[in-house]
């Protein structure tokens, strides 16, 4: 009976947690429409100047008005069904943009050339990867309302923005005149950031996207929510640079915890929470988890090896609106990455498909 009453308690307080959000999301947004306002985020106090891309905040307002709202409306109901989807909306939109051909939604594409060359999906990087129907669906709703408009791309950091604000996360304005690329092959992957990497591969990767420390710091934060497969830290865990030994920054506890999880006949299906700490809450957790040594991949303990990061972790760990703030602008940086605006690539009718 008590199981089932803090069941209950938990998704009323998860169902209030999402009116509140929806409620402030709307109000900051009316009146971000009326005074004509196109800088300010719910985050903080201001936005980076963007870049001379074609991307513009409202671009839809005379085209599609209704088109964030569909998409908020749309993804709200879908973590209100499963809660555990709002981590993977907002991978799809990091992955795609990681893509070495950038933020065109090419990570929604089937084969193109009728099964000859693997698509982005199919690359081990994208393991795990979902949400592909979901997306489909806020497509097909955008089609009814506005045939023809509104950009696959766009829909991706639509569904990250208001993924991460259903969850607790800051809610931003996002630029958008995405068009969608022609293109999609598992090589494009090879550009993605992986859990493995160290940090200097991790700056490359981030350079290649036009983002830095900065950016990495706060966008690893995203690490607060979601799950890994054990494979993606497993080597952490016993045979850490080949010294058969663990990874001397994890904590023996927790090591241990994660070992007895991962059992080797178990290791490729197993998955483990980010965060177990608050679990699917959207907050500054990882960077206090990250100082303890509570953290899965490596690429995560290698920020802390950078002076200037460890610094940037220590403040947002302690200051949780700082993080908002630097997250937002930071996400809106990656969303630049390498975008077609203007007659370059076309609007697709189906998001899985070039036409």
């Amino acid at each position: 009976m008590k199981k089932g009453f803090k069941v209950l308690r938990s998704g009323m307080h998860f169902l209030i947690q999402l009116l509140l959000i929806s409620t402030v999301v709307e109000l900051t947004h009316a009146a971000a429409s009326k005074s004509g306002h196109r800088g300010l985020s719910t985050a903080g106090p201001g936005f980076p100047a963007l870049p001379n891309n074609g991307l513009r905040f409202n671009f839809y307002g005379a085209t599609c008005p209704q088109a964030e709202n569909v998409v908020r409306n749309m993804v709200q109901g879908f973590i209100m069904n499963d809660f555990t989807i709002a981590p993977a909306l907002i991978r799809l939109h990091f992955h795609d943009c990681s893509a070495s051909n950038g933020c065109d939604g090419s990570i929604l594409l089937n084969s193109v050339d009728g099964g000859k060359t693997p698509p982005e999906k199919a690359s081990p990087a994208n393991i795990g990867l979902r949400g592909f129907d979901l997306v489909e669906e806020i497509k097909s709703e955008l089609e009814r309302e506005c045939p023809g408009i509104v950009s696959c791309a766009d829909i991706l950091a639509l569904i990250a923005r208001d993924a991460t604000a259903t969850i607790g996360g800051p809610f931003w304005f996002e630029p958008l005149g995405r068009r969608d690329g022609f293109v999609s092959k598992i090589s494009d992957m090879v550009t993605m950031p992986a859990p493995y990497d160290r940090l200097g591969t991790l700056l490359q990767k981030f350079a290649a996207m036009n983002l830095n420390l900065v950016d990495l710091v706060a966008l690893s934060g995203v690490h607060t929510i979601g799950r890994a497969h054990c494979e993606s830290f497993n080597r952490r865990l016993s045979n850490f640079h080949r010294t058969h030994k663990p990874d001397p920054t994890l904590k023996p506890a927790y090591a241990n915890q994660l070992r007895r999880q991962c059992s080797p006949r178990n290791n490729t299906a197993v998955l483990v929470p980010n965060n177990p700490f608050s679990i699917g809450i959207f907050d500054n957790q990882y960077y206090l988890n990250l100082l303890a040594g509570k953290v899965l991949f490596t690429s995560d303990e290698e920020l802390l090896s950078n002076r200037r990061a460890r610094v940037l972790i220590e403040q947002f760990a302690n200051d949780q609106f700082a993080f908002f703030n630097q997250f937002s602008t930071s996400i809106i940086n990656l969303g630049n990455a390498k975008v077609l605006t203007g007659r370059k690539g076309n609007i697709r009718k189906v998001c899985s498909r070039v036409h």
